[in-house]
C-alpha cells in the first residue's frame, strides 16, 4: 500500500496535475516512476546502498520536488550518516519549502547534533507558516536557550504575548529562561509584576521561593513558602523544605521521627517521601534509635502503599542494612511480586539466599532472573553457584560457562566465576582442570584472595597432601576467610 501510494504522488509530481478526467501520461514519467518503485523496493528490504544508487540515478530528473533527496536524506539517517543526511534534507527543502514534513526532520537532526541556534532558526522561520500553536513558540524559545542565545529566547516569548496577551504561562516561561540564565533580579521583578495582575496565586509564590533560594535567601524563601501554607496547609514543597530547613539540627532519629506528618500526608508522592529517608537507610544498624524510627516511617508507607515495589523495597533495605536478613527477604519478595523492573532488587534477594544457604530458592530465582535479564551475568553466576552446591556440578558449570560470556571488562568478578569454576572441578575429580584454572589467574589476585587458598588446599587434599593442604587452608583463614565451613577442614584434617 505504501508503494502505491508513493506511486499515485510521484505521478502526480511529475505530471503536474491532479487529474480530474483519465490523462496520458509520458512514456518518461512512467519509467521514472517505475525506478522510484524499485528503489522503495531496495529500502524495504534495507538494502540502503543499492537504493541511494537508484534514487540518486533519478534525483536530477525531479527538479521541482524535494521527495528523492527526502528519500535519500532518511536512507543517510538509517546509516547514521548525519552531515550527508541534513546536506539532502536541506536540497529537499530548496527545492519545495512547504513540506512541513522535511522541515521536521531537519530539525530532529539538528537538535539530535546540537546545533540548536540552527535548529531555532528553522523553528522560527516556521511559526508564521504554520497555524498558530503557543508550543511551537516554547519550543523556539527554549532551542535558543539551550543555544546560550538569551535575547533570542526572550525576544520569541515576546513575540508570543504580543500575539496571545499577557498570562501567567507565558510569564512563567520567561521567569524560567531568566532563572536558568542567572538574572534573579529580572526574575523577582517579572513575578512581582504577575502577582499585581494576578492576586495571591501558589505558583507565583513557589518560584519565587525557588529564586530566593537559588540566591541563598533562605529567609526570604521561608517567607514565602510559609504564605503559600496559608493558602495551602497541605502543600508538600513548602512542608518540605520547611521541615528539612528547621529540623537539620536535630538528631537524626528525631528528624526522621518528625517526617512521620509528611509520610502520612497524601498529597506528597510516595518518590518524595522515600527520597527524604534514603540518607539514613544506609546509616540503620542493628537496635539503634534511628533503625527503629526508619522501621516506622517504612511501616507508614506500606499501609498506604502495601502492593508497590518501592515502599516494600525501603524496608527490605532497611531491614537488611541493621542485619535483620531473614525478615528482609519477605519484603523482597514482595517488592519482586510488585514489579520485575528493577534488577538490584533481584541481585539483593539472590545475595540473601546465598548467604543464607537457601540453595533451591536460590536456582529458582536466578533461573528467572535470566528468563527476564538474560545478559545479566549474576543470574547465571548465581545458578551456576546453586547448582553446584545442589550437587548438580554439571549443571552449574555450564551456567558459570554463560557467565563467563556476559563478565565484559569485569575482571575480578571474571577470577571469582574461575575460582567457583575450579572449586567444582575438584568435586567432580577433575584435578587437571582444577589446576590449570587456578594457575591462570592474576597473581596478585591469588595472593591477597582467601577464597583461592582455601580452593588450592582443597586441590591438594584431593590429591593426597595433607600437610600443603593445611599449609594453604591456614593461609585462606588468616586472609579473613573465617568461615564454619574452613574451620571444620582444619579441625577435621
Amino acid at each position: 500500500m505504501s508503494k502505491l501510494i508513493y506511486s499515485v504522488l510521484l505521478i502526480a509530481t511529475l505530471t503536474g496535475v491532479w487529474a480530474q478526467e483519465p490523462v496520458s501520461i509520458d512514456p518518461d514519467v512512467l519509467d521514472l516512476e517505475g525506478k522510484f518503485i524499485t528503489a522503495m523496493q531496495s529500502v524495504a528490504l534495507e538494502d540502503y546502498d543499492e537504493a541511494l544508487k537508484k534514487f540518486k540515478g533519478i534525483k536530477n530528473k525531479v527538479k521541482n520536488d524535494g521527495i528523492i533527496d527526502f528519500e535519500i536524506a532518511k536512507i543517510y539517517l538509517v546509516k547514521n550518516e548525519k552531515n550527508d543526511a541534513e546536506r539532502y534534507v536541506k536540497k529537499a527543502i530548496d527545492k519545495d519549502d512547504t513540506k512541513s514534513i522535511y522541515k521536521y526532520f531537519l530539525l530532529d537532526l539538528l537538535k539530535e547534533e546540537g546545533k540548536y541556534e540552527e535548529a531555532a532558526q528553522l523553528m522560527e522561520s516556521m511559526l508564521n507558516s504554520q497555524n498558530f500553536e503557543r508550543l511551537n513558540y516554547f519550543k523556539t524559545s527554549d532551542l535558543y536557550q539551550r543555544a546560550n542565545k538569551t535575547k533570542k529566547a526572550l525576544a520569541i516569548i515576546d513575540l508570543l504575548e504580543k500575539k496571545t496577551g499577557y498570562s501567567q504561562e507565558v510569564e512563567m516561561h520567561r521567569v524560567n529562561i531568566l532563572l536558568r540564565t542567572k538574572k534573579y533580579k529580572q526574575a523577582l521583578n517579572t513575578l512581582d509584576k504577575l502577582e499585581k495582575k494576578l492576586g495571591k496565586n501558589i505558583n507565583i509564590y513557589l518560584k519565587k521561593a525557588m529564586t530566593y533560594r537559588l540566591m541563598n535567601n533562605s529567609k526570604k524563601a521561608i517567607q514565602n513558602y510559609k504564605i503559600i501554607l496559608k493558602l495551602d496547609p497541605q502543600n508538600a514543597v513548602a512542608l518540605s523544605y520547611l521541615h528539612s530547613y528547621e529540623k537539620f539540627t536535630q538528631k537524626e532519629e528525631d528528624y526522621v521521627k518528625s517526617l512521620f506528618p509528611i509520610m502520612r500526608n497524601p498529597n506528597v508522592l510516595l518518590d518524595k517521601k522515600i527520597k527524604m529517608l534514603i540518607p539514613f537507610v544506609n546509616k540503620a544498624n542493628k537496635g539503634s534509635e534511628l533503625t527503629k524510627e526508619l522501621k516506622s516511617a517504612s511501616s507508614i508507607l506500606l499501609e498506604q502503599y502495601p502492593d508497590d515495589a518501592k515502599s516494600n523495597a525501603l524496608m527490605a533495605d532497611i531491614l537488611y542494612n541493621s542485619g535483620d536478613i531473614e525478615a528482609s527477604e519477605s519484603y523482597y519478595i514482595a517488592s519482586l511480586e510488585s514489579s520485575k523492573n528493577n534488577f538490584e532488587i533481584w541481585k539483593q534477594l539472590m545475595a540473601i539466599y546465598s548467604y543464607l544457604r537457601k540453595w533451591d530458592k536460590l536456582a529458582d530465582l536466578s533461573e528467572d532472573a535470566i528468563d527476564y535479564y538474560p545478559n545479566q551475568v549474576m543470574g547465571y553466576y548465581n545458578a551456576g553457584k546453586a547448582n553446584i552446591n545442589l550437587g548438580k556440578t554439571q549443571k552449574g558449570l555450564e551456567y558459570l560457562d554463560e557467565a563467563l560470556m556476559y563478565t565484559g571488562n569485569k575482571t575480578k568478578f571474571k577470577y571469582e566465576i574461575v575460582l567457583l569454576q575450579a572449586h567444582s572441578y575438584i568435586v567432580i575429580d577433575k584435578l587437571k582442570k582444577a589446576k590449570k584454572l587456578l594457575n591462570n589467574l592474576d597473581s596478585d589476585f591469588k595472593e591477597k584472595h582467601p577464597y583461592y587458598w582455601e580452593i588450592k588446599g582443597d586441590l591438594e587434599m584431593k590429591k593426597g597432601a595433607i600437610p600443603m593442604a593445611k599449609k594453604y587452608w591456614n593461609t585462606s583463614l588468616e586472609l579473613g576467610n573465617n568461615t564454619k565451613r574452613l574451620i571444620n577442614k582444619l579441625k577435621t584434617n
